[in-house]
């Protein structure tokens, strides 16, 4: 496991605690997988030089898996945590683990799941090329460029407005809405 992947699980786990919710290796994996995808979205580089594998319960880091299995489905104790993830990390990657944090930790690891094996997502897409069925083994590799490619997919279609019109406002009417 890298230095890069290993502060970004470090934090994660940090930010877990934080919040009351500490958690179990599968929801981890999701979290790190989002990270990842947001990363390659937005700056169109892997952050990590590790790619994710389309396993049966959805994307996971073989590295990360290693260091959390004997965990099982319980939670990872924050003990487990040995690096300072701010000296490691830049401070624009540690807000993009607590935005995907504040985004997605709050969610139950079934729901982590199931966004991952959304139709057309790179989880799937990979899977559905292998023609690998449901819950059976499968190590392949999801790709760096597809990740990005569909995460700047989402990342695009969320920044278009729901219709195209123009409003034309005044900069009085601007004023007014700021305080609403």
């Amino acid at each position: 496991m890298t230095d890069m992947i290993r502060a970004a699980t470090d934090r994660l786990i940090q930010l877990s605690y934080e919040a009351g919710k500490p958690l179990s290796p599968l929801p981890l994996q999701k979290l790190l997988y989002f990270v990842e995808g947001w990363h390659l979205a937005i700056t169109g580089a892997p952050l990590f030089d590790e790619e994710f594998q389309a396993w049966a319960n959805g994307p996971a880091l073989p590295s990360v898996y290693r260091r959390m299995k004997h965990f099982g489905q319980g939670d990872i104790p924050d003990s487990i945590v040995d690096t300072q993830p701010e000296h490691v990390l830049a401070p624009r990657v540690i807000d993009l683990i607590e935005q995907v944090y504040r985004t997605y930790g709050g969610m139950e690891p079934g729901t982590l799941v199931g966004m991952t094996h959304i139709p057309g997502a790179p989880w799937e897409q990979v899977r559905s090329e292998a023609n690998v069925p449901r819950l059976r083994y499968c190590d392949d590799h999801i790709d760096a460029e597809r990740m990005q490619a569909w995460f700047r997919a989402v990342m695009d279609e969320g920044l278009q407005p729901d219709n195209q019109e123009v409003i034309d406002a005044s900069p009085e009417e601007i004023r007014a809405w700021a305080h609403a």
